[in-house]
């Protein structure tokens, strides 16, 4: 093998990763089918790594195109292959200046699982009422490090309408509900941030099936059963292959 690729990519917190085990990852056609259906239609923003430095590529090259990937595999720009063969380890969904999607990034520091679990719920609740953006599905993402996304699909709104709308009907009540755990600025130790950086043009967040580049974990979506009993440990790239290979062949 060549050394290049057996270099250690990522020092996860469960087991490290080679350049070619991150690069394998996504080369999975489970993997890199599920993660093309939610990037496809929105420019990505992508985190590489140069030894110990990470540099965040938000453009093709010096011209400003935004980064669009659409496919698997292939030698041009639009491919996801193209990507991972350059020394990428992360794959940022972008918002734009109108979004289809509601987020909020669940941040805990130093929080027990079952707490940052129990905000989540509220949230999910909030979420699924319909009149907070209607009735569109909810989504729990583990975000691959301490915390998880809360995702809704909405009518197409201005990104500023509905950040100002998450903050009234989402995160006022919380911070009022949870005082002296729940905040929306950096947490120190004991407190949940209920950030909306994502929610802004230009914003960004892990996409679903990304590895994040700190942990060697997924973000990995979660039904509502799956996060009840849900570790980190779960979300090992090796794991969520095993996973999706499991779903895609399963057979009533």
């Amino acid at each position: 093998m060549d050394d290049k690729w057996s270099e250690v990519f990522v020092n996860g917190e469960y087991k490290p990763l080679t350049r070619l085990e991150v690069f394998d990852y996504y080369s999975n056609p489970h993997i890199s089918k599920k993660l093309i259906e939610e990037i496809k239609n929105n420019p990505v923003v992508l985190v590489q790594k140069y030894g110990d430095k990470f540099v965040i590529k938000r453009n093709e090259s010096k011209n400003g195109k935004k980064i669009e990937i659409k496919k698997s595999l292939g030698k041009l720009k639009n491919s996801l292959g193209y990507w991972t063969k350059r020394r990428t380890v992360e794959v940022h969904k972008t918002i734009s200046k109108k979004t289809k999607e509601a987020i909020i990034d669940i941040d805990p520091e130093n929080v027990p699982m079952q707490v940052t679990k129990d905000i989540v719920h509220d949230i999910v609740k909030i979420f699924k009422n319909d009149k907070l953006f209607g009735s569109g599905p909810v989504d729990i993402i583990y975000s691959g490090g301490r915390g998880f996304y809360i995702r809704k699909k909405i009518k197409n709104t201005d990104v500023t309408e509905a950040r100002n709308t998450l903050k009234k009907e989402v995160i006022a009540p919380l911070l009022k509900t949870y005082k002296d755990l729940v905040v929306n600025k950096k947490p120190k130790s004991g407190e949940i941030r209920l950030d909306l950086s994502p929610m802004k043009r230009g914003g960004s967040y892990r996409a679903p099936f990304s590895i994040n580049a700190a942990t060697g974990l997924t973000a990995m979506p979660l039904s509502e059963r799956e996060f009840s009993v849900f570790e980190p440990h779960m979300a090992l790239p090796s794991k969520v292959i095993h996973k999706q290979h499991a779903i895609k062949n399963w057979r009533p």
